[in-house]
Order: C-alpha cells, then sequence, then structure tokens
C-alpha cells in the first residue's frame, strides 16, 4: 500500500474574507474640468448643510452577466511576460505572490499530485501556480492546472481566496507567501493524469477522507456543499 505524506495544517491559513469594490470614485483631475456632482441638503445637528453628491464608479465596457472575477477600465494590462529569477527572489522576500490553485475533482474523488521540488516536495498538492500579469484569473487556473496534470478540464466555479505561507521555496532560502484564488474544476471519469517536470506521482483522494491539512480539507468541504453535492455533479 503506497504511503502519502500530506503537509500538516500548520502549513496552511485560511484568509479573511473581504469584498472588493467594482470601480473608483470619480474624482477632479489637475488639469481638467470635470461636471460637478450634483449637491445634496441634509440636516447635521439641526443646521441644513449642503454636501457633495454620490460619488459616481467608473463605468466599464459591458455588465457582467455573471459574477465578475476580473474588471479592468478598458485598458487593461498587456502581454504575459515572465519575472526574471533574481527578481523573483527578491519578490519573494519582500511580498506575497498572487497565484491560483485548483481542486480538480471525478466522480467524488480529488486529483492530489505529489511535488518534487519546493515548497512542499514529496507532498501531496493541488495544481496551480503563478498568475501572469495580463491573465485573467480562469486563464491561470486552467493553464496551470492543465499543465500539471496533463487533463483536459472545465472550471466550475471558485471555492475562495486563500492565503498559504510555506517554510520553503524553489527561488532561494526565503519562505514562500501565496495569495491563492481557487477553483474546482472537473476531470473525465476515465482521466488519466500525465504529470509534469515539478511533480511525480498523483493520487485520486477520496471528498469524504480528511487529508488533516486544514487548507486541503476546508477545500473538500467546500466542494461538497456545490449544488447536488460533488459525486451528483461530477459522476460521470
Amino acid at each position: 500500500m503506497q504511503n502519502w505524506s500530506i503537509p500538516s495544517s500548520g502549513n496552511a491559513r485560511k484568509a479573511a474574507d473581504f469584498v472588493v469594490a467594482g470601480g473608483k470614485p470619480e474624482l477632479p483631475i489637475r488639469g481638467r474640468t470635470r461636471m460637478r456632482r450634483p449637491d445634496v441638503a441634509v440636516t447635521i445637528s439641526g443646521r441644513r448643510r449642503t454636501m457633495p453628491g454620490p460619488l459616481t464608479p467608473v463605468q466599464s465596457d459591458k455588465l457582467p452577466t455573471s459574477p465578475t472575477l476580473d474588471w479592468h477600465d478598458g485598458r487593461g494590462a498587456t502581454g504575459h511576460a515572465w519575472v526574471p529569477e533574481q527578481l523573483y527572489r527578491e519578490i519573494l522576500e519582500r511580498m506575497p505572490v498572487v497565484c491560483v490553485d485548483t481542486l480538480v475533482v471525478r466522480a467524488g474523488e480529488a486529483l492530489l499530485t505529489r511535488r518534487s521540488q519546493e515548497p512542499q516536495a514529496g507532498s501531496l498538492w493541488l495544481q496551480g501556480g503563478r498568475m501572469r500579469k495580463g491573465e485573467q484569473l480562469a486563464e491561470a487556473a486552467l493553464r496551470t492546472a492543465e499543465q500539471e496534470s496533463g487533463l483536459s478540464l472545465t472550471l466550475r466555479g471558485v471555492l475562495g481566496t486563500f492565503s498559504t505561507v510555506f517554510e520553503a521555496s524553489a527561488h532561494g532560502d526565503s519562505p514562500t507567501h501565496t495569495v491563492n484564488v481557487t477553483f474546482l474544476a472537473s476531470a473525465e471519469h476515465d482521466a488519466r493524469p500525465r504529470v509534469d517536470s515539478t511533480h511525480d506521482d498523483f493520487v485520486w483522494w477520496p471528498l469524504t477522507k480528511p487529508t488533516g491539512n486544514s487548507y486541503l480539507d476546508q477545500l473538500f468541504v467546500l466542494a461538497a456543499k456545490q449544488p447536488g453535492g460533488v459525486d451528483a455533479v461530477f459522476t460521470q
């Protein structure tokens, strides 16, 4: 029987929930003339005063028909340039990195791949990686998960946003701190993973079986709360 190593729960922390505003206030810009906002009359401490009207958010190119994961003001970021190794090491020493993780599921089981490099070398983990500048979140999730698993995947939604801190790194001696948008994806029932060079093995892990890692186990619970349950949604 194969013995699998899963990192202890001390290596993962759940990020606080947060809401990002979709736009920014419409404010005067030096050297330009803006239409003045309509004033609003209010009563404060028995005295009637005039205050500036409501702020107007910047409008995007179209209204979303589903929850918005990516927003831009029409210009957007261009290019998917990769960060040079030395610069990336300096970034890891000073700040968190934006990443995506993907929980790949089929027939009530999750795909966990054994990492062959840090962080978490020798342990089972999700598929994922850095988000590139100019990428959309879903693009980054599919790129990293399909590259690491060798599977054709279908994204099903977002499980949440989390913060993970690892003592080791594949880039120097600094600990790795990432903020991860974690997706749920499905694979075909007969899918046969072909892991990339950053992994050396894989296992289909039952979603009802705890791993002992609080981050992974929390994702299993969130996946099971999908409409109809994981077995109903992903049994093909």
